[in-house]
């Protein structure tokens, strides 16, 4: 397929759905950039001033590892709330504990998440829990409003990334060499980022 064709398909797959009218065209235009390089990332500083690490098409958000380790799954659910509503997700409560003992704990919507606990601290894998956590508790409440979408995580660490995808999109992308040239940049689904932390 030449790129314009995978830019179709994508616009087909309703891979831009989450972009505001008023910035369709401009994310349209990035990702046409971004095919070239074989590549979806899509301009992602659009709210760096905003400290908020997001792509133009509302699809990869900045998901440091460290930053989820240190209590910031509750925020970053805040922030991705504009994704997760239009899918028809409704976030009525969330809280967190985190350290005293207890390792770290998010409840969403009366449901407790354990992200890690305090003997985990000590293994130096709770970047990837932490990680793990937001991907289990985001897709845990996508597939309980009926939504195909799901995180997918690249990257990792400091630079961590997840991004939004269907199935469908997700088959899409690697079938056609696209975010998969390396393996930082290849899209991860949860059941592989459980089984070797990126």
């Amino acid at each position: 397929m030449t790129k314009e064709e995978i830019l179709q398909r994508l616009i087909e797959l309703n891979y831009f759905k989450f972009v505001p009218q008023n910035e369709y065209e401009m994310a349209l235009a990035n990702a046409r950039k971004d095919l070239e390089r074989n590549l979806l990332s899509n301009d992602l500083d659009l709210y760096e001033e905003k400290k908020i690490l997001c792509s133009r098409d509302r699809r990869h958000w900045g998901s440091d590892g460290e930053d989820l380790a240190e209590g910031g799954i509750e925020e970053k659910l805040k922030l991705m709330a504009e994704v997760l509503t239009k899918e028809g997700v409704t976030l009525q409560e969330i809280s967190q504990e985190i350290g005293q003992g207890n390792g770290y704990a998010v409840t969403v919507n009366g449901k407790n998440y354990r992200i890690y606990e305090e003997t985990d601290i000590n293994g130096g894998e709770i970047w990837n829990l932490a990680l793990v956590g937001l991907m289990t508790i985001a897709n845990d409440l996508l597939a309980s409003a009926g939504s195909q979408e799901r995180l997918y995580a690249t990257h990792a660490g400091n630079d961590g990334f997840v991004f939004f995808l269907t199935e469908e999109q997700y088959n899409f992308l690697m079938e056609n060499g696209i975010n998969t040239s390396d393996y930082s940049v290849c899209p991860r689904p949860l059941e592989e980022v459980k089984k070797q932390p990126l």
